[in-house]
């Protein structure tokens, strides 16, 4: 929270097993690949219809692929794209489309994006296709979270676990109080100094720091101004 007070920033998310949560966030993904040829044609109408072939090549790359996973085909999602530069130049930018995209669209789309990433772009020049790329994504089922009861807006008795001296800095130590947060319910809040315990992790609430607990079960900590 120090380095949030540091930076400017007010609000903070502790999600709900953050000792876990990026492993969390792993097993439940959905499946990604992307595959893609190299292929240089100049950007205009007949440029573009030259990428169905490739397009049709990689799909069936992608979607062989995908069945090894054990992915349904009704859950596969397929995205397109070429990877676009100015003529004369060594980099490009990839610009998403679907088939049958108009090359006058794509060429926007490209100045736009161009301007965006580099801070320029020459909406007079040529530009040139280099690559064709296809995208599969097998979307997997997710498991529902359950959120918290209601409470009163004050943590229950069963939710205090003592005090603690602490030190959130090394001049002085002070007194934080102790919560499970196994124990906390939707809707309770309290400040800091405090300590939020569970299994795995331990949340630190400095001083002038707002808990709120959401019925997600995730906790947001606002620091005063």
């Amino acid at each position: 929270m120090d380095v949030a007070r540091e930076l400017a920033i007010r609000t903070v998310v502790i999600p709900q097993a953050p000792g876990t949560f990026s492993a969390y966030g792993m097993l439940t993904a959905d499946l990604r690949r992307e595959y893609a040829q190299t292929y240089r044609a100049p950007l205009t109408d007949a440029g573009l219809s030259g990428t169905a072939a490739f397009f049709k090549t990689l799909e069936a790359e992608a979607s062989a692929w995908l069945r090894t996973a054990g992915v349904p085909s009704e859950h596969t999602l397929l995205e397109h794209a070429v990877d676009v530069r100015y003529v004369g130049q060594n980099y490009s930018v990839t610009i998403p489309i679907e088939p049958g995209t108009a090359q006058a669209d794509v060429k926007r789309a490209f100045d736009a994006a161009h301007q965006q990433r580099y801070s320029h772009s020459a909406p007079e020049e040529s530009a040139e296709i280099i690559a064709a790329r296809v995208s599969i994504v097998g979307q997997l089922s997710k498991p529902v979270l359950t959120g918290l009861a209601a409470g009163k807006g004050t943590p229950v008795a069963d939710a205090l676990l003592g005090k603690r001296r602490v030190r959130f800095d090394p001049r002085n130590e002070i007194e934080a109080t102790v919560y499970d947060r196994g124990q906390l319910l939707a809707g309770d809040a309290f400040a800091g100094p405090a300590i939020v315990q569970e299994d795995g992790s331990a949340t630190l609430v400095p001083p002038n720091v707002r808990v709120d607990v959401q019925p997600s079960g995730h906790m947001i900590l606002t620091v005063d101004a």
